[in-house]
């Protein structure tokens, strides 16, 4: 995954990154701030393969639904559903309309985007939908305290199982490499050519 800082990030970069498919962070000042998510038929192509049972069993409950004439699921219910997974401590909030507002996605100009947006987009618990030239490219996922939190508890074990992986590593090595060692095997092989 490629970094980028919100100084150098321009559309025709970002466009490019889209149609390769290639997920982007965002920083500012070093820190991440958002995640990018190219919007390309590579992406969508992703989404349909790994969620194609649930898409199918979506289809089939529409079509049941549709011969029942009981109402279906919209995309605006859907929309705030993947909110909702993205922004957890908005979820216990409730459906009333001032949260569903400030969980819908607001479609920024790449020219127009900056740090406080993603910032503020974050706080509210938005997501961003970029676009360049009026074609959306990407959308951005605020990084924030509580999503960085969230994930952390949903991954727990994983990462208390590779603290525990790496302590045992670190007991049963004869001897670690440093960094400092690296760098300098590198460097001595360059500096005996230049003699």
């Amino acid at each position: 995954m490629e970094s980028v800082s919100i100084r150098n990030l321009r559309g025709k970069t970002l466009r490019d990154k889209a149609r390769e498919g290639k997920l982007l962070t965002i920083t500012n000042r070093g820190a991440l701030i958002g995640v990018v998510i190219p919007v390309a038929s590579a992406w969508l192509e992703h989404l349909i393969d790994y969620n194609l049972s649930h898409l199918q069993q979506s289809i089939d409950e529409a079509e049941h639904a549709m011969a029942t004439g009981r109402p279906m699921a919209t995309l605006r219910d859907v929309v705030a559903q993947l909110h909702a997974v993205l922004n957890p401590d908005r979820a216990a909030a409730g459906p009333d309309a001032d949260v569903a507002e400030a969980r819908s996605a607001l479609t920024v100009r790449i020219g127009d985007l900056t740090a406080n947006l993603i910032e503020e987009a974050g706080a509210s618990g938005r997501t961003l939908a970029i676009t360049h030239d009026r074609e959306l490219i990407a959308i951005v996922i605020p990084v924030t305290r509580d999503l960085v939190e969230f994930l952390l508890e949903q991954n727990m074990s994983r990462v208390l199982y590779n603290v525990g992986l790496a302590e045992k590593e670190m007991r049963t090595a004869g001897s670690m490499t440093s960094l400092d060692q690296v760098a300098a095997s590198t460097q001595a092989p360059a500096a005996s050519r230049l003699v």
